[in-house]
């Protein structure tokens, strides 16, 4: 009995040797963004990026920008803040700043795929005449499904008293084309259907101003 347990005290001495420093706790880095998760900003004028702050078991560490925004061109830009544990771990959080300009017909708008939902959706002046529509799908599969913006169908919109059309647009599902494009009054509220020609697939989509 003796030497069986000297044997066993043995094999346990080794065993705890073969793992020691095999196992230890890491810190990941917790990363927090100033301001909120998506700004308005009005078209031409400065940008001020509130940033972020990272910390690695509550002391603040480096945070890496990346991304930027230009205050001369409406659209949608993304800012990523990361950072980098001890142990070569990252994370990192972004946050969406659209640029949008004031006045009649454009700017940003909260649109909806009729009974689901939606999400932002951004018009602005073409130069070539018309509206740059960023999504005549309204966000729906962008935002609301979460398909990413390859699902946004970005078009050009044409405004002729009360009726809206569009030329045709493209998303991950093929060519988007829209009928029955109304739009209000005064100008804040526009709705069509919208329909995916390879599929022969039809929603209504409505769009309500949310911006000056």
């Amino acid at each position: 009995m003796f030497l069986a347990a000297v044997m066993f005290l043995a094999s346990s001495c080794t065993k705890d040797l073969e793992t020691e420093g095999l196992s230890r706790v890491t810190f990941f880095a917790d990363l927090a963004m100033a301001g909120e998760e998506v700004i308005f900003h009005p078209l031409g004028e400065t940008f001020d990026d509130p940033g972020a702050m990272a910390t690695e078991n509550g002391e603040e560490i480096a945070v890496v920008v990346s991304g930027g925004v230009d205050v001369n061109t409406p659209g949608f830009y993304n800012i990523s803040y990361s950072a980098e544990n001890s142990d070569g771990f990252s994370s990192s959080v972004t946050r969406t700043v659209i640029v949008y300009e004031t006045g009649d017909v454009v700017g940003i708008y909260d649109a909806i795929r009729v009974g689901r939902g939606g999400g932002l959706v951004l018009v602005s002046t073409n130069p070539d005449g018309g509206y740059f529509v960023s999504d005549l799908i309204g966000g729906y599969y962008e935002f609301w499904v979460g398909y990413g913006n390859a699902y946004a169908a970005p078009s050009t919109l044409y405004v002729d008293g009360s009726t809206v059309t569009a030329d045709i647009g493209s998303c991950g599902f093929g060519p988007v084309e829209i009928s029955n494009g109304v739009i209000s009054g005064d100008h804040l509220t526009m709705a069509w259907t919208m329909t995916l020609l390879d599929y022969d697939f039809s929603f209504d989509v409505e769009l309500t101003k949310i911006t000056n």
